[in-house]
């Protein structure tokens, strides 16, 4: 649901919908060969980088104009969905590749995250992280010391502790 708030805010004031995957700017497509990409270009920059790198100026004013979507789509049809990663790789135009299952275990972005375990596993929840060295603090266990670092004193961390407004 949180991922949907400003989609379905903008219904709720009368808009229209733009993350339907019929807007050019904002959909995956079919690339030669059976890959695909994802195009993620809602902010009009992104957008604009696009156009100018796949030579189509004209369509910068038409991100949004789901007429305009079978163009792109027989533009993204020629050429492979890795063909289209390489070439757009160093433009800022949230462009990506839409990954198989097999190919996600070797993807940098789920090596970094280590979204695999070590036997080679999926992890049950994505790593946001790196697994932390020592557990955590208990409750109240480094209270006084951040609060120190803020420039509390002594006496005041006694009577917010007497308050019971920290542990």
């Amino acid at each position: 649901m949180q991922l949907l708030i400003p989609h379905i805010g903008g219904l709720g004031a009368g808009g229209e919908e733009v993350l339907t995957g019929t807007r050019p700017c904002y959909r995956a497509y079919a690339c030669r060969g059976g890959g695909a990409v994802a195009l993620g270009a809602l902010e009009p920059k992104f957008w604009a980088a696009f156009c100018r790198a796949v030579g189509k100026p004209a369509w910068e004013a038409r991100g949004f104009d789901s007429t305009l979507s079978p163009e792109a789509e027989a533009l993204f049809r020629g050429a492979s969905r890795d063909e289209w990663v390489e070439r757009l790789a160093a433009v800022d135009c949230c462009l990506e590749p839409v990954l198989e299952p097999r190919e996600l275990r070797d993807h940098p972005q789920h090596r970094a995250r280590g979204a695999f375990l070590a036997d080679g596993n999926a992890r049950s929840q994505p790593a946001l992280s790196q697994p932390a060295s020592c557990p955590a603090p208990r409750l109240g266990e480094n209270t006084g010391e951040i609060l120190r670092e803020h420039g509390f004193s002594d006496g005041e961390i006694d009577d917010l502790r007497a308050a019971r407004a920290i542990a």
